[in-house]
């Protein structure tokens, strides 16, 4: 009798401890709002960020996102998780598929922004956009997070004042962001307080009418290649380390048939001779600036 009851327990518990289950590290493809669902299936950006934080990654992860339900009204916190070291986890616009994410961020945040030192996160062919009257962002990193990528990407901003498409406030370091289209009305494309970034190929247009600008780095260090930024304001700047008067003489020499359509476009800019200390750092990005019916289109290197 004694026996019978030992073996119902055992049985009872095997019974609980299979109905639990333990949670597996994820890895490989999942979706988000994929038609027919199924079990690797998430509703939402977020319920996605929180699974990779409650499993942690086994290996790659890569969720397919889907807009068949329409545009996601969400903040997407990017968190920390425990996994195999050098493996990222990516969130990309399915095949066909025109993903949308929109949030009216506060100051300091953004619509996606990472929460903690979350490492290794890719942004693929995604539009995020901030829909905010106030200081939000589209994209906000606060925090030691290597790893991010960001490609081929829309980040729209429609907030006037104090904003940004893209906003770092700390160290960020080895981050990249290529061949995105950064658009805004506020007060920077790109803002980076500190650290060291990659930024190749990108189309910052900031139609903003106050000191609004393309780039600011507020003397952090990085790499800016080929960038195309357009900057409505008279008062603002296409990149504060882009120098408009140093590097004229070269540009004459190269382009000897400009040299008559430079010179007057430089007597319009007389305003930028200050700026001519900001060295050759980023010879290599496109500022086009318009001074009421002028523009600036200048290209270094």
């Amino acid at each position: 009798m004694g026996n019978m009851k030992v073996t119902a327990v055992l049985a009872l518990c095997v019974f609980l401890c299979a109905g639990v289950g333990f949670a597996q590290p994820m890895a490989g493809v999942y979706t988000i709002n994929a038609p027919g669902g199924g079990p690797r299936d998430y509703t939402t950006f977020t319920a996605a960020a929180n699974a990779v934080n409650a499993d942690g990654i086994g290996d790659t992860v890569v969720f397919d996102v889907y807009a068949v339900s329409g545009d996601y009204n969400e903040q997407v916190l990017l968190k920390t998780y425990a996994g195999s070291t050098g493996k990222w986890v990516k969130f990309r616009a399915a095949d066909g598929q025109n993903v949308r994410v929109y949030y009216a961020a506060a100051w300091n945040t953004g619509v996606v922004q990472n929460s903690g030192n979350a490492v290794n996160y890719k942004l693929e062919n995604l539009t995020l956009e901030c829909v905010s009257s106030g200081q939000g962002n589209a994209l906000y990193i606060n925090g030691t997070c290597p790893g991010w990528a960001v490609r081929n990407c829309r980040l729209i901003n429609s907030s006037t004042s104090g904003s940004a498409g893209f906003k770092a406030t700390s160290a960020v370091t080895g981050d990249s962001l290529i061949g995105d289209s950064i658009t805004v009305v506020g007060a920077d494309g790109i803002n980076v307080q500190a650290g060291t970034c990659y930024f190749d190929g990108n189309v910052i247009t900031n139609t903003g009418t106050g000191v609004c600008n393309g780039i600011i780095t507020n003397g952090a260090a990085g790499t800016f290649v080929n960038n195309r930024i357009m900057v409505a304001s008279s008062n603002g700047r296409g990149h504060e380390h882009q120098q408009f008067v140093r590097r004229l003489q070269p540009v004459l020499q190269q382009h000897p048939a400009d040299r008559q359509h430079i010179r007057r476009i430089c007597a319009g800019v007389g305003e930028y001779l200050g700026h001519a200390e900001h060295e050759e750092q980023y010879p290599h990005d496109h500022v086009q600036q318009r001074l009421g019916l002028r523009a600036i289109h200048l290209v270094g290197g």
